[in-house]
């Protein structure tokens, strides 16, 4: 059986196609867009008309690159930005119509929940306990794992885009808006905190996204093409990751757009994105950190494979 598995984030239409055996998948296509669902738009609760104009393009050139792949089934599911926007219904039904795929919207414990099953598949052995952050552009979510098993998940209304439209940093950020910006998530992420001091969770793994960028920032000068593509699960060092983490909050928009590594849908709000990380290492014991390519998509077609 070959899916199509597209997934409508905040800032990100990301579209995968893979061939579903009995006990994998093999992707086929994996593509993404910086559609900016939530840009401008989610303090107000709705899809802005420039955003609803480039989403309804990108869902239609995600249905005619699905066409030429022989896919039997379509999933779309959509995240933050549609679960808080008024005219939502408006934007599905309008991709009904212009493309035939049916949206379905999802709950943050659902996204949470299928980030950790995409992020458990590029787990190595031994590795039981962690904590899973995923930034996305409307919410972050974080889920801990103990002895193999979830015993904690919740999603916070603290994505990049939604930070970012709220913060609305200066060029380069100033100290006061990095205070202001701990002050916020100190206390929003309160009780995330007490429940990684009560598991004694020491270990950090990032999904995709902006932990892919950090990485591909990191390995540049090493490798010069090397991408985190290549790859799927690796450790980040805490001493480089704070490194380059002080050379994003020092830069200008214009000095991360020519940043190797740094692709350039991620360059408006890579510094929200590290402070936001940083803050979460910061107020927690922890010691390790790790990067898994996996996320939603990945988790999404593990439910439908019975993989060993």
């Amino acid at each position: 059986m070959r899916v199509a598995i597209i997934d409508l984030g905040t800032n990100t239409f990301n579209l995968l196609i893979a061939e579903i055996t009995d006990s994998a998948f093999k992707v086929i296509v994996k593509e993404k867009q910086a559609v900016k669902l939530g840009k401008s738009g989610l303090e107000q609760g709705q899809i802005m008309p420039d955003a609803f104009v480039r989403g309804v393009k990108a869902m239609v050139h995600y249905k005619n690159v699905i066409g030429q792949h022989k896919v039997t089934e379509i999933k779309a599911i959509a995240t933050s930005a549609m679960r808080d926007s008024s005219n939502s219904g408006e934007f599905q039904k309008k991709i009904l119509k212009s493309t035939g795929i049916q949206i379905e919207i999802i709950s943050g414990q659902e996204e949470a929940s299928l980030i950790q099953k995409g992020v458990e598949l590029t787990l190595p052995e031994g590795l039981e306990d962690y904590l899973i952050m995923d930034v996305g552009g409307g919410s972050t979510e974080f889920i801990i794992v103990k002895n193999k098993l979830v015993v904690w998940s919740k999603s916070y209304n603290l994505g990049v885009s939604r930070l970012l439209d709220w913060l609305n940093p200066s060029d380069p950020i100033s100290a006061a808006e990095r205070e202001s910006l701990s002050r916020r998530l100190s206390l929003e992420l309160k009780d995330l905190y007490e429940a990684i001091a009560a598991y004694k969770t020491t270990t950090l793994i990032g999904s995709s996204g902006s932990f892919d960028s950090i990485h591909d920032m990191l390995q540049w000068d090493l490798h010069k093409d090397y991408s985190s593509n290549k790859i799927d699960f690796n450790e980040i060092i805490l001493s480089d990751f704070f490194s380059l983490h002080d050379k994003l909050v020092a830069s200008t928009l214009k000095e991360r757009q020519f940043t190797n590594g740094l692709l350039p849908m991620r360059t408006d709000m890579m510094v929200i994105s590290s402070l936001e990380i940083f803050e979460v290492i910061r107020a927690t014991k922890i010691s390790k950190l790790f990067r898994s390519s996996y996320a939603l998509k990945e988790g999404l077609l593990s439910s439908m494979t019975p993989i060993e």
